[in-house]
């Protein structure tokens, strides 16, 4: 059994939803297959940037059901520094907290009323023929079918099956991130500042290149997550669960923390790949090593500007391979704090640390204003 579609989407998260939301809505037959039920929850650290929030107007989608933020706070051992997010006259001067099982389902939610049709717990492989990608082959409870697509967007999450079929693997020798993050009850589950600590510290007191954070939901609950980068020395061996409770436990006074939410989950975040596309295909969001490693996120970043301009554009031809080198600003942001984590031992002074991790939040930001 086989059917066309004008573009077929692997994976129904932000990066999958937004793409198909605006084909659609562009008047685009577009098929949308995700591996997972509907409201699966998503391991992730929930902040919406004031990027992000810009992206989801873009795509008409209210945020009332999220918990807005004005800025960052952070901590590096006494000192304590609140960054207020200013609003610009391309970003609004505030981010979001939005668990990603809401979220996710507000977003594919709008790509089908959009006209996307959407089939979950479908694992879909692309149909290659002569090197181009022509489709998607679905594995279903139904069965399998075979979807023909002009353009297929790959938006699988961390690489997997899929990216060893189409080659786009993570560069071995490029940094990626491990996180780690649980939902805790907090009577300051309203408060309206992200919470990062600089300075993390794993259960032998030895310093950590990494770091905390407490994400306030509004509801009730908070998220808390540790993340780290394999540029550390003694990545391998790093335990997530005994740092995350080192880091619980430099907190929990301050937070007032209660009793867990369901278990602590982790998850990788790649930040380079081989290829993000080529004949028939695109990657998006993480699939495409677009993590952020300021904050762990992809989804609604660069994933969604990519998403965004690949709707726009989606009856071109694929531009040819580009390489995990190509001057992303994941990878601008990756070698940055490479660079700082070197120089970690040499940082004594907690205020130097702050003014260091800002002055790159600065390159970063005028980089990213050049460029568009």
């Amino acid at each position: 059994m086989s059917e066309r579609v004008d573009l077929a989407v692997i994976g129904g998260g932000p990066a999958g939803s937004a793409a198909a939301m605006r084909a659609a809505r562009a008047g685009a037959s577009v098929a949308v297959f995700e591996s997972g039920e509907r409201g699966r929850d998503k391991i992730c650290g929930d902040g919406l940037t004031p990027r992000a929030v810009a992206a989801l107007k873009e795509l008409d989608i209210p945020i009332d059901a999220s918990h807005r933020i004005s800025g960052l706070r952070m901590i590096a051992g006494r000192q304590i520094r609140e960054l207020p997010w200013p609003e610009t006259d391309r970003f609004p001067g505030y981010g979001a907290v939005w668990p990603r099982q809401s979220l996710d389902a507000e977003l594919i939610g709008a790509a089908e009323s959009a006209g996307a049709s959407v089939s979950f717990q479908s694992t879909a492989r692309p149909i290659i023929e002569d090197d181009v990608v022509r489709g998607v082959r679905v594995e279903c409870a139904g069965g399998t079918r075979e979807v023909y697509a002009e353009k297929v967007i790959v938006a699988t999450g961390a690489p997997g099956a899929v990216a060893r079929d189409l080659g786009a693997v993570r560069v071995t020798d490029e940094p990626f991130g491990l996180a780690i993050r649980s939902y805790v009850e907090s009577p300051r589950h309203a408060d309206d500042m992200l919470e990062a600590c600089l300075t993390l510290r794993d259960e032998h007191g030895t310093p950590v290149p990494g770091y905390g954070w407490m994400f306030p939901c509004g509801d009730g609950s908070v998220n808390i997550g540790v993340g780290a980068l394999s540029t550390m020395k003694g990545f391998k061996s790093l335990n997530l669960n005994k740092l995350l409770a080192s880091y619980r436990a430099t907190v929990e006074g301050s937070w007032s923390l209660g009793a867990d939410i369901g278990k602590a989950r982790a998850w990788r975040l790649p930040m380079s790949v081989v290829k993000r596309s080529g004949p028939g295909w695109m990657a998006v969001g993480d699939a495409a090593g677009l993590v952020n490693p300021m904050n762990g996120s992809s989804s609604l970043t660069g994933s969604l500007v990519a998403s965004l301009r690949l709707a726009r554009n989606r009856t071109e031809r694929s531009s040819t391979t580009s390489s995990a080198r190509s001057g992303s600003t994941a990878m601008r942001l990756a070698i940055m704090f490479m660079e700082l984590n070197r120089k970690w031992g040499r940082i004594r002074d907690c205020r130097a640390w702050i003014l260091a991790v800002s002055s790159a939040c600065s390159l970063t930001r005028n980089w990213c204003a050049r460029k568009k």
